[in-house]
C-alpha cells in the first residue's frame, strides 16, 4: 500500500512537472488572444469567423494523422529508443500520404462547398500539408518519455512568438489583401518548419534513421495499431474540437462562426490547464499499470482534480468580475452581450478538465476499444443536440450540447476505471492484512 507522505511526494513531482508545461501552454494561450484581438479589432467578426473555419480545416487535417505520441510513450519503457523513432517516423510519413489523399478528395468536391464558403486551392494545400507536420507525434512522444518538458514548452514559446509577430505585421499594413489566407498559410509554415526541425534534429540526433531498414521489418507488437486506433478517436473527437465551428457557420453564417469562435478561445483557457496534466500523468499512469501498482493512482488522481478545481474556481471569479475591462481591452466591446454564455460554457470545461485525469487512465488501461466506442457515442449526441438546439436557442445550444457530451463521456469512463483501481486496493490490502 502507498503511504500517505509517498502520494503527497509523487503529487509535488507531478505539480513540479505540471508548471513547466503550463508555461508552454500559457504561451500558447497569450497568442491565441492576441491573434484573435487583432483580426476582430482590426477585420471585424466575420473575417475571425473566416480564420476559424480555416483553423478548424487545419486541425481536422492534422487529426487525420496516426497518433504516434500516445504509442511512443506506452512502448518506451520496452523497447529501444532509436526502433521507435524510426519506426514512428515512417508512421508519420504514411499519414502526410492520407493527408494528401484527402485535400486531393476536398479540391474535387470543390464544385459543391465553394457556394458556402470560396477557399483558395493553394491554402487548402498548406493547410493540408503542414497539419501532418505540426505538433508531431513522434517528437513529442519522444520528449515526453524522457521527461523533456522544457523543451516542449520551448517549442510552443517559439512558435507562438513568430506566429503573434505575422499577425502584427499582416493585418497592421495598409493593403491588407488576402490577409486572413496569407496569415493563415504562414502560421502553418511556421508550425511545419519549427515542428519539422524538431524531429529532424532528435532522428539525427539519436542517428535513429540507421534503424528505418530493420523497423519496417521488426515486429514492435501492436505499435502501429494503437497508433491508429488513437487516430480513430481523435477523429471521432472532432465533432467537439473542430467540426462544431463548421456546423455553427453552416447554419447561422460566417458573423456568428466568428462569436462562436471567440466564445470557445476564452471559454478553453482553462482547457490549457488538462494539456500539461494529459502529457506528464499519462506516462505515470503507464508505468503503474505495466508495474501492475494501482494503488497510488487514485489518491494522485484525486489530488490533481482537487488541484484544478482550485485553480479554476479562482480564475472564474477574477474573470467575471474584470470582464468588462477584458471584454473592452481585446475586443473593442463586441462580445459583451454574450458574458453569460461564455461564462457558462467556461463553466462546462470546468467540469471538464476537473475529471481530466480518467482520460489517459483508460489508455494507460489499453482500453483504446472502450474509448472509441464512449467518445463515438458522446460525439453523436453532441451533434445531434448542437444542430437541434441551435435552431431553437441559438448559441445556447452549443452550451446544453457540450455539457451533455462531457457528462456522458466522463461518467462512463469512471463507472470502468474505478472498479479496476479498488479492486487491485482491496488485494494490496488483503497481502498486507
Amino acid at each position: 500500500m502507498v503511504q500517505g507522505k509517498e502520494v503527497v511526494s509523487l503529487a509535488k513531482a507531478f505539480l513540479q512537472k505540471a508548471a513547466t508545461v503550463f508555461g508552454g501552454n500559457i504561451s500558447t494561450v497569450a497568442a491565441t488572444f492576441a491573434i484573435a484581438s487583432i483580426i476582430v479589432s482590426v477585420e471585424g467578426l466575420e473575417s475571425f469567423g473566416l480564420y476559424s473555419v480555416l483553423m478548424s480545416l487545419y486541425m481536422v487535417a492534422g487529426a487525420i494523422k496516426p497518433l504516434t505520441w500516445q504509442a511512443f510513450v506506452k512502448y518506451y519503457p520496452s523497447f529501444n529508443v532509436q526502433l521507435l523513432l524510426a519506426k514512428s517516423v515512417v508512421i508519420d510519413l504514411f499519414g502526410i500520404l492520407t493527408s494528401l489523399l484527402l485535400l486531393f478528395i476536398i479540391i474535387l468536391a470543390k464544385p459543391i462547398w465553394q457556394t458556402a464558403i470560396d477557399i483558395d486551392i493553394w491554402v487548402l494545400a498548406v493547410i493540408f500539408v503542414t497539419a501532418t507536420i505540426n505538433n508531431n507525434g513522434t517528437l513529442l512522444g519522444y520528449l515526453r518519455s524522457e521527461r523533456q518538458y522544457f523543451t516542449v514548452a520551448l517549442l510552443q514559446m517559439v512558435v507562438s512568438i513568430f506566429k503573434v509577430a505575422l499577425c502584427f505585421f499582416i493585418f497592421f499594413e495598409e493593403a491588407r489583401v488576402y490577409s486572413i489566407e496569407l496569415f493563415i498559410m504562414l502560421s502553418c509554415m511556421v508550425d511545419a518548419i519549427i515542428w519539422g526541425g524538431g524531429i529532424i534534429s532528435i532522428v539525427v540526433y539519436k542517428r535513429a534513421y540507421k534503424m528505418w531498414g530493420a523497423s519496417l521489418l521488426s515486429k514492435v507488437k501492436g505499435y502501429t495499431k494503437f497508433s491508429y486506433q488513437g487516430t480513430a478517436t481523435a477523429m471521432v473527437d472532432l465533432p467537439v474540437s473542430h467540426l462544431d465551428s463548421l456546423i455553427v457557420t453552416a447554419l447561422l453564417g460566417l458573423e456568428a462562426a466568428g462569436v462562436f469562435a471567440l466564445v470557445k478561445r476564452i471559454s478553453k483557457a482553462f482547457g490549457q490547464i488538462a494539456d500539461p496534466i494529459y502529457q506528464i500523468i499519462f506516462p505515470e499512469f503507464s508505468k503503474s499499470v505495466a508495474d501492475k501498482n494501482l494503488t497510488s493512482i487514485l489518491a494522485i488522481s484525486r489530488r490533481v482534480s482537487l488541484f484544478v478545481f482550485s485553480i479554476c474556481s479562482v480564475g472564474m471569479v477574477a474573470f467575471i468580475a474584470g470582464f468588462p475591462i477584458f471584454d473592452s481591452l481585446l475586443f473593442a466591446s463586441k462580445i459583451s452581450e454574450y458574458k453569460w454564455l461564455v461564462i457558462s460554457y467556461m463553466l462546462c470545461q470546468v467540469l471538464a478538465i476537473t475529471f481530466i485525469w480518467v482520460h489517459p487512465l483508460v489508455i494507460a488501461f489499453g482500453e483504446l476499444a472502450f474509448n472509441f466506442r464512449v467518445t463515438l457515442l458522446a460525439n453523436i449526441v453532441y451533434v445531434v443536440a448542437l444542430v437541434l438546439l441551435l435552431k431553437f436557442v441559438g448559441f445556447w445550444g452549443v452550451v446544453f450540447a457540450i455539457f451533455l457530451q462531457y457528462l456522458l463521456s466522463i461518467g462512463v469512463k469512471l463507472k470502468m476505471v474505478l472498479p479496476k483501481i479498488r479492486y487491485e486496493e482491496s488485494l494490496s490490502r488483503l497481502s498486507n492484512g
